[in-house]
């Protein structure tokens, strides 16, 4: 397998451990990958009256650089373009569903997969790191 698919691969594993997540916590999910045009939007949830639009991303790590991973955070990942992208997204998903009556927001999850594992066992994730409000559709 290829260094893209293996990565491919890692991410999807995190999607589908934070689609878990959010449902343990309460949330429902509504889709996974939504495409709208050439954006992608990996979960697209609700929590009570949010409308919560989540971009996953999913990093290997030990548990001794858990702190700090040697790529940096998941979540720095998510630059300018990107979360303009995913606002671009959002909004085609709002127009496509006007009877969704939700405050949108935009969450980033950052999964943490125990290095040399497969990335499919619940033991194989070190940490789920949720950040609520990551960035505002008037911030990019």
């Amino acid at each position: 397998m290829s260094g893209t698919a293996k990565n491919t691969a890692l991410g999807r594993r995190g999607e589908w451990f934070a689609a878990r997540y959010l449902e343990q916590n309460g949330y429902r999910i509504l889709e996974c990958n939504y495409r709208s045009s050439h954006q992608e939007i990996d979960l697209i949830c609700t929590d009570g009256e949010a409308l919560v639009f989540c971009e996953v991303k999913t990093r290997s790590c030990s548990a001794f650089d858990l702190n700090q991973p040697a790529y940096g955070r998941p979540s720095r990942a998510v630059n300018t373009q990107k979360q303009k992208n995913l606002i671009l997204a959002a909004r085609a998903y709002l127009r496509e569903h006007p009877q969704l009556a939700l405050r949108p927001r935009l969450d980033v999850i950052e999964v943490y997969v125990r290095r040399g594992t497969t990335g499919t066992e619940p033991s194989d994730i070190l940490k789920i790191h949720h950040i609520r409000n990551a960035f505002s559709a008037s911030s990019s």
